[in-house]
């Protein structure tokens, strides 16, 4: 589907934030968990890793 990733990392973004927000630390760490594990899935999919990764290589 077009823009799933945008989505993907809308929704991953939105948990990162909301995990600040939280009253309880259990609360924090499985919103930022979700939320960072949107994020990947949505830089693995549109292969921002393997570039994060060839930028990386070409740096050092």
């Amino acid at each position: 589907m077009p823009g799933e990733h945008l989505a993907v990392l809308g929704l991953g973004v939105l948990l990162l934030l909301s995990s600040g927000r939280s009253r309880s630390l259990i609360g924090r760490l499985v919103k930022a968990a979700a939320g960072g594990a949107l994020v990947a899935r949505a830089a693995s999919g549109t292969g921002g890793v393997a570039k994060l990764a060839r930028v990386i290589a070409k740096v050092t």
